[in-house]
């Protein structure tokens, strides 16, 4: 397929899946596509796609954020980039905010992200609470912690919980919120005495919405949202299925709308309130995973880089199946048969073969292979470079393809 235009595309942490999804339709479209990568992640399956044309190994960007910045100005320029879309981490996406207006500024390059200040407002859980408050949106009471005795004086109101979580992201602790109340004074001053919490490290008490979880992701462009797609959930979600639920797109067209957001890529948390109502927890300016819902979709180009901006807004096909990763499926296969051989059950054996059955393998693609067959090799060097390194470490994500460690990316 020829592209409408010529044009050249940047993308950075080729090590998620998602940043290969969009470069697969970047390249089907005919766009030239440079990968982004740091030197801890020089060695991904990304490596072996023939979506890229190149790949540039840049300074780490949360090690070295002023080289990082300098190296990626000077690659983008020699490159001629037309488009930066980062898919960045939630530890730089702060960073590629900054470069944003920077690159912009300079005239080097387009970036579609959101610019320094609206990246930080959305990112922060209470302010993004506070935000969707003002605009009459559904969302928890959301209040500010910046101190422990916060967190001791704190009232829980009869029969409503809170969740103390913090505003920055934790990849470690992200699955075991601290919920209160709890017994005791004791047994709250025992839980979080450990807990980094001052006015540099601001965590938040957010009130405990019970009910099914779903997330949201939506593209920006012109001020408009061009791509939306929306899915059950959960704290380690890796498993993609369109819902299409218009409680969620209404709330999420009405938060773009009313924030004047013009250009980026936004997902969402949601619970579904005992009420009915959809109810948002919390948001991330950045791209998340279930575009790979997108996988089998002509049109997502457009959505990105339509040159007239009057793409209407898309949805994954109805022929899409649900996405999936199949290395980790099997992982959580041989988990269940373990369990199941001990008396366990074999409900959640059959789950996991429903899914694999079912679905489709993100990374398994008849035109470009290679990153599939690649992915063992990527995790056994990771693990490898893991155990020289030491440290501690809790589990592999395939969908975002790293060791998820303390204080990690």
């Amino acid at each position: 397929m020829d592209a409408p235009y010529d044009l050249t595309v940047a993308i950075n942490d080729i090590r998620m899946s998602k940043a290969l999804a969009l470069a697969r339709h970047f390249h089907r479209a005919g766009y030239r596509v440079i990968g982004i990568t740091s030197p801890r992640y020089r060695h991904t399956p990304a490596h072996c796609s023939r979506a890229f044309e190149r790949i540039h190994v840049l300074p780490d960007a949360r090690r070295e954020p002023d080289a990082y910045l300098s190296a990626l100005e000077r690659i983008l320029s020699t490159e001629n980039v037309d488009w930066f879309v980062p898919i960045c981490a939630p530890a730089t996406e702060q960073l590629d905010a900054r470069a944003k207006d920077r690159l912009e500024e300079k005239g080097i390059c387009r970036v579609f992200h959101f610019d320094e200040a609206i990246t930080r407002r959305l990112g922060d859980k209470f302010a993004f609470a506070q935000w969707a408050a003002y605009l009459g949106l559904p969302v928890p009471d959301t209040r500010l912690v910046t101190g422990l005795e916060q967190v001791m004086a704190f009232q829980t109101p009869p029969n409503k919980p809170y969740l103390l979580k913090r505003i920055r992201y934790d990849p470690a602790g992200r699955t075991r919120p601290l919920l209160l109340p709890l017994p005791t004074v004791e047994a709250v001053r025992d839980a979080v005495s450990g807990l980094d919490i001052s006015p540099e490290t601001p965590w938040v008490l957010q009130e405990l919405i019970e009910g099914n979880e779903y997330c949201a992701h939506a593209t920006i462009s012109n001020g408009r949202i061009r791509l939306y797609t929306d899915s059950r959930s959960s704290a380690a979600q890796l498993n993609y299925e369109h819902v299409g639920d218009e409680r969620m797109r209404g709330w999420v067209e009405r938060f773009v709308s009313g924030a004047d957001l013009r250009e980026g890529q936004l997902c969402f948390d949601f619970m579904e309130s005992p009420d009915g109502k959809m109810v948002a927890i919390e948001c991330n300016p950045r791209v998340h995973s279930a575009i790979t819902a997108f996988y089998n979709h002509p049109k997502v180009t457009d959505a990105y880089f339509d040159p007239r901006g009057t793409a209407d807004c898309i949805e994954p096909l109805d022929s899409a199946l649900p996405t999936y990763w199949l290395h980790q499926d099997l992982e959580r296969l041989a988990r269940a048969l373990i369990s199941a051989l001990r008396g366990g059950g074999i409900e959640a054996v059959r789950s996991r073969l429903r899914t694999i059955r079912q679905g489709t393998d993100v990374m398994l693609n008849p035109d470009d292979p290679w990153p599939f067959a690649c992915v063992n090799l990527h995790f056994a060097s990771s693990l490898i470079d893991k155990i020289v390194r030491g440290g501690e470490w809790s589990r592999l994500e395939y969908c975002i393809g790293k060791i998820v460690e303390p204080g990690g990316d």
